[in-house]
C-alpha cells in the first residue's frame, strides 16, 4: 500500500481509548491519509467522522471496526473499488471475508495497531 491511499476507518469513534479512534491516529501519524465513517458525526484529532461512506473517495483499504450485524448496510461499497480490508479482533465476518475473497479484494484477519507497529501495514 502506498501512504497516498487512503485507509476508510469503518466504526470509527470520537471516544478516546475506542481502537478505532487509536488506528485513526496512529495511521495519520504513520503517515496514511484517512477517511472516517461511525455512527455520528465528529471528529478525531482534526479527521472529520461522516455518518455515511461517499463512494466518490477512493478508498484502498478499509479497516473494520464494526460488529457482523452492523456490517451490512457497507457490504455492497467495500465490493466497489477497495482493495483491501482489515478485519479487527471483534469485526470477524467469515462469510463476508469469503465473498471479498471471491471479488479479489486481500481480506486480512489482523489487528491494525500491530500490523503498524510491525511495519506490516
Amino acid at each position: 500500500m502506498n501512504k497516498e491511499d487512503i485507509t476508510l476507518v469503518l466504526g470509527a469513534s470520537p471516544k478516546h481509548g475506542r481502537y478505532s479512534n487509536i488506528a485513526t491516529i496512529m495511521l495519520k501519524e504513520y503517515g496514511y491519509k484517512v477517511y472516517c465513517v461511525g455512527r455520528s458525526i465528529g471528529e478525531i484529532e482534526g479527521t472529520p467522522i461522516s455518518t455515511s461512506w461517499d463512494t466518490t473517495v477512493p478508498i484502498h483499504t478499509v479497516t473494520m471496526y464494526l460488529s457482523h450485524e452492523n456490517q451490512e448496510p457497507y457490504k455492497e461499497m467495500l465490493f466497489r473499488g477497495v482493495k483491501r480490508v482489515i478485519f479487527n479482533p471483534g469485526s470477524e465476518n467469515y462469510q463476508l471475508m469469503n465473498e471479498l475473497k471471491e471479488r479479489n479484494i486481500e481480506v486480512v484477519l489482523d489487528c491494525t495497531l500491530q500490523m503498524l507497529r510491525g511495519g506490516r501495514y
